[in-house]
């Protein structure tokens, strides 16, 4: 996701300090979420951002979209073909962003499969054991 934040968002180009790489942004941010550590606990790190430039780079892209826009484009990717979104990067999937097939119950009507649920103490087919 890194590489396409990166595509999306314009270079600053000047004076100064460069500014903290992506990568090391996104990590710092799933750090944050993964560990649930407090938000003054986060101290830079070679691989890591400091609280304040999360902080700074959150608000630069919550007050320019850019996460709206990033999100768009992973979108039209997948909806191009799984060959275009899987030549760049791996891309992940939830059914709220593209329309999931339906469930296992309509495939097995349309197919004509009758499930067939056993009670308890009934032998089954599987080969797991011979009785539920």
């Amino acid at each position: 996701m890194a590489g396409v934040i990166d595509r999306i968002e314009r270079a600053v180009t000047g004076m100064g300090r460069p500014p903290v790489p992506t990568t090391s942004v996104l990590e710092t941010l799933l750090f944050f979420r993964r560990e649930g550590v407090q938000w003054r606990e986060l101290r830079a790190l070679p691989e890591r951002a400091s609280d304040s430039t999360l902080r700074r780079r959150l608000t630069e892209w919550g007050t320019t979209a850019l996460l709206r826009r990033v999100h768009a484009v992973l979108i039209r990717m997948v909806r191009s073909g799984p060959e275009a979104a899987a030549q760049g990067w791996d891309v992940v999937v939830d059914s709220c962003s593209v329309r999931a097939k339906r469930g296992n119950r309509w495939l097995c009507f349309r197919e004509g499969i009758q499930p067939l649920i056993r009670k308890t103490g009934q032998p089954h087919g599987s080969r797991l054991g011979h009785i539920r």
